[in-house]
C-alpha cells in the first residue's frame, strides 16, 4: 500500500497545506510528480499563494490524452501562469479549464 499513490491519476495540490516559511512546497510537488509510475494524469488542482519557477514545469507534466480536468488557484496577482500551447493540442479529452 505504501506505495499506491505513484499510480494515482489525480492530483490536488494546496499550498495552504504548507508552512510557507519553509518552502517545502515546490520540492513536495516536484518529488510527487518524480516518483509517479502513472504518466496518465487525469485531473490536476493547483492552489499556489506564491510563484514558483516550476509551474510550467508542472503544467507538462499534466498535458497529456488523458487530461479532463486542470484547475489553478491564485489569489497572488504575481503569481504568472503560462499555458503550454500544447495544452489544447493534446488534450483531447479536456473538458473543465479553470
Amino acid at each position: 500500500w505504501r506505495h499506491l499513490w505513484k499510480y494515482l491519476q489525480v492530483f490536488r495540490f494546496d499550498e495552504s497545506d504548507f508552512d510557507y516559511r519553509k518552502k517545502k512546497f515546490p520540492l513536495f510537488v516536484n518529488a510527487v510528480l518524480a516518483l509517479r509510475k502513472s504518466r496518465d494524469i487525469r485531473n490536476s488542482h493547483l492552489t499556489l499563494y506564491e510563484d514558483y519557477d516550476c509551474i510550467d514545469m508542472w503544467l507538462h507534466a499534466a498535458v497529456g490524452p488523458h487530461l479532463q480536468e486542470l484547475s489553478l488557484t491564485s489569489d497572488d496577482p504575481w503569481v504568472r501562469v503560462t499555458l503550454p500551447p500544447s495544452l489544447l493540442m493534446n488534450c483531447t479529452n479536456l473538458v473543465s479549464l479553470r
